[in-house]
C-alpha cells in the first residue's frame, strides 16, 4: 500500500500499471481509464491506514501453493473516507505462475455504517464494489472476481 500511495501522490499510472501482475495486465478490462478513475478519487495524494489487516487465501496441490492477499484500507483525501481494497498474489504456482503482483485495486467513498454493513452483509450482496472484492479467491472459483481496478457503472 506505501507503494501505492507513492504513485498516487505523484499520479503516476506507470507505477501503479508496473505493480499489476502480467495476468492482470492481459486480463484487465481497459485499465488505463480504470487507474485514471482510481487517480482521480485522489487528485493530492492520500493518507491510509489498514482497515483490518489482510486476509489471505492459499491453494495447495500436488506439494503447490497460490497465495493472494485480501486487505482493504481506509483511506482519506481531500476531507473525504474512501475503502480501498487491494487483492495481490503473492505465490502462485498451482494455477499460473505468471499471476504474481497486484491483481485488483478499487476504491469507493467509505460507508457511514461500514461495520454493521460488513457484520449483517457477509456475502457482499447490495454492494457491487464489496461483491466484486469478495469474488477474488486463490483457486479463482468465481468468475466475477476479475482482475484490474473496479471502477463503478453509470447508469
Amino acid at each position: 500500500m506505501q507503494q501505492i500511495a507513492h504513485a498516487v501522490k505523484k499520479h503516476d499510472v506507470a507505477a501503479l500499471k508496473a505493480m499489476f501482475s502480467p495476468r492482470a495486465l492481459d486480463e484487465a478490462t481497459d485499465l488505463d481509464a480504470g487507474l485514471n478513475y482510481f487517480l482521480s478519487l485522489f487528485p493530492n495524494g492520500m493518507t491510509w491506514k489498514s482497515w483490518n489487516g489482510p486476509a489471505a487465501e492459499r491453494e495447495y496441490k500436488g506439494g503447490k501453493l497460490t497465495e493472494v492477499l485480501l486487505e482493504e484500507f481506509k483511506a482519506s483525501a481531500g476531507g473525504r473516507e474512501y475503502s480501498v481494497f487491494i487483492a495481490e498474489f503473492t505465490v502462485n504456482d498451482v494455477i499460473d505462475p505468471d499471476n504474481v503482483g497486484l491483481y485488483a485495486l478499487g476504491a469507493m467513498p467509505w460507508p457511514k455504517d461500514h461495520d454493521s454493513w460488513l457484520r449483517d452483509q457477509p456475502s457482499g450482496a447490495g454492494v457491487p464494489y464489496y461483491a466484486w472484492a469478495r469474488s477474488i479467491h486463490a483457486d479463482e472459483r468465481d468468475a466475477a472476481g476479475h482482475p484490474g481496478v473496479y471502477v463503478p457503472r453509470q447508469g
